[in-house]
């Protein structure tokens, strides 16, 4: 790989600068429109709040130095990302407008905004990485286990991780190449994440709503938890095993979640109840036997359960790759299904989400699932949702929200039709096809219509969907799609 790039600086205006909702230290199931939002969610305690304000006051007194570079490249839409360097892009920003500081820190921005010259803050020299793949290199030394520099904690690294995971999909083989992780530790973290996303799924009713919460957010003890799990006496107390990235329970399911349910109830314990678990006090695989002990035990079961990614390894991307473009046993080349109406599910395999929006990215992986043979019509009330929330979502990115509430006299964003704002959105973006499909959609003539979508969900008409139908209309609309939601095919 040519790190070339990383000796060479270019003048950017930090307003010009995007930050990164991608960024490991951010919750995943959180979405990012703001500076706010991204600077709340870089605070998962008091600690990240106080090293932040540190870190504004070291700017405002001894100027912002670039010995360390901020290092961005440049997406499909021309902006500037910020992949090494986000607080300090951050800190920046809020010491321009500290009124869009988050209420916590607000008036320590206020402050320290009067005392500095905003001119000598406007623009800062950055490293612009060929692609994001490039800057997957740059980030990793800073930030995985070996480097000698300040790095993400190991919750951080395993999001990190995981994010790669889904970008590269699944490809284990290019996470390694890229960051030089050991195969063995990717495919203990990927099974990790997949049995703590599956007890969080199935754990409601037997923690709290708050706990359940805590699980999906970085502020989860990720550590503790995967220093228990892949201990081999806790997995033999579970009845549980990793066999390449998928986990296998032969209990007795009920018995299995019963007794989960207590060990992560203790972990998300206040630190001064009694019962509560750390890192400290499980530094030991005898610590861990004996906290093992009173955990609710774990029945035998009749049968094998299993979850997680069974379709991939780290040894089988050429078989995977192979298995997309010929028939093995017929030797002929598969349809593809971008542009192909008679494919069977609405969202074509070789399409991909990278998105922060839980709602979407589920919603695309679902429809991906679907039968459209069998459910056209589940199929076409989704896409109308589906285009809803990208819509909304790419406003609010763009900081449009408050001009498309002015321009129609609305006091609330919420209530604007989706037909206006698709009107408002054909008045803001420069690519062609794009706005004229934006114009196409808000045609009530035109076969592929909002108001088809509309009529469909909200009149008493008789409609008769059909698959062809509702892939044509996905396809229709598939690059204003990869423009609002983050949609792009798999490499």
């Amino acid at each position: 790989m040519n790190n070339n790039w990383t000796k060479k600086r270019y003048l950017r205006r930090v307003n010009n600068l995007r930050l990164w909702n991608e960024n490991p230290r951010l919750d995943p199931s959180d979405v990012y429109y703001t500076t706010k939002d991204y600077v709340d969610g870089m605070f998962r305690n008091e600690n990240d709040r106080d090293d932040f304000v540190s870190l504004a006051k070291s700017i405002v007194d001894n100027g912002f130095l670039s010995l360390d570079p901020v290092v961005v490249w440049k997406n499909e839409k021309g902006q500037y990302v910020v992949a090494e360097g986000n607080r300090r892009v951050a800190v920046l920003k809020l010491l321009q407008e500290p009124q869009k500081a988050p209420e916590s820190i607000r008036r320590v921005f206020v402050a320290f905004s009067s005392k500095i010259d905003k001119s000598q803050y406007e623009k800062i020299s950055v490293c612009v990485a060929p692609s994001f793949e490039e800057c997957i290199w740059y980030i990793n030394q800073r930030h995985e286990a070996k480097s000698t520099q300040k790095r993400w904690g190991r919750e951080n690294y395993m999001i990190w991780i995981s994010n790669l995971y889904t970008r590269f999909g699944k490809d284990i083989n290019r996470i390694k190449s890229f960051t030089g992780a050991a195969e063995s530790d990717i495919i203990k973290i990927i099974c990790v994440l997949n049995l703590k996303e599956k007890l969080t799924q199935e754990l409601t009713g037997k923690l709290t709503k708050e706990e359940l919460n805590l699980m999906k957010s970085p502020a989860f003890p990720i550590t503790t938890f995967e220093r228990v799990v892949n201990n081999p006496q806790a997995k033999d107390f579970f009845k549980m095993s990793f066999e390449g990235l998928q986990v296998k329970v032969k209990a007795d399911y009920d018995s299995f979640l019963n007794a989960f349910a207590v060990f992560l109830h203790r972990l998300m314990l206040p630190r001064t109840d009694e019962e509560y678990l750390d890192s400290r006090k499980l530094n030991t695989s005898e610590a861990i036997a004996n906290m093992l002990q009173q955990l609710p035990d774990v029945k035998e079961g009749d049968g094998d359960i299993s979850f997680g990614d069974n379709e991939l390894s780290s040894n089988n991307q050429s078989q995977y790759t192979q298995m997309n473009s010929k028939d093995n046993k017929s030797g002929r080349n598969l349809d593809i299904e971008i542009n192909n109406p008679n494919r069977a599910h609405l969202i074509p395999r070789e399409l991909e989400i990278v998105t922060n929006d839980y709602r979407l990215k589920t919603l695309f992986g679902e429809l991906k699932k679907l039968s459209g043979r069998t459910y056209p019509n589940v199929s076409c009330a989704s896409l109308r949702v589906f285009l809803d929330i990208s819509v909304r979502n790419y406003i609010q990115d763009n900081g449009w929200k408050e001009e498309l509430v002015r321009t129609n006299k609305s006091r609330d964003f919420e209530k604007i039709e989706l037909s206006t704002r698709l009107n408002f959105l054909s008045t803001k973006v420069q690519v062609k096809k794009i706005k004229e499909i934006l114009i196409m959609l808000t045609n009530h003539q035109n076969e592929f219509s909002i108001n088809t979508l509309n009529r469909y969900i909200h009149s008493n008409d008789t409609y008769i969907i059909d698959r062809v139908f509702v892939n044509r209309f996905w396809d229709f609309m598939l690059p204003l799609l990869k423009e609002l939601s983050g949609i792009s095919e798999i490499l």
